[in-house]
């Protein structure tokens, strides 16, 4: 195992940088698979944006006027409720 001469040992030496490739070529598929993981999701949730601003009446989701009809004819619809239930 050992070389008498200059006291080293080519065997561990050479499985050492084996195992070494080995688990560097894991790390360097985890780590990709991460990446690709990540990159899905992100364009998933981008799509996903992208298509609730283009669904019917989305292009009215930050209009401030409609949220106040909105809020009114919530307001109007819990007061008759509330009138119908005698509270």
């Amino acid at each position: 195992m050992f070389c008498a001469k200059d006291r080293t040992c080519y065997w561990l030496v050479a499985q050492s940088v084996s195992y070494l490739s080995v688990d560097l070529s894991i790390y360097v598929f985890m780590y990709l698979l991460f990446y690709l993981i990540v990159y899905w999701f992100i364009v998933c949730y981008c799509r996903l944006e992208e298509l609730q601003q283009n669904m019917v009446g989305g292009e009215q989701a930050n209009n401030e006027e409609v949220k106040e009809r909105r809020k009114k004819k919530k307001k109007y619809a819990e007061e008759r409720r509330k009138k119908l239930l005698g509270l």
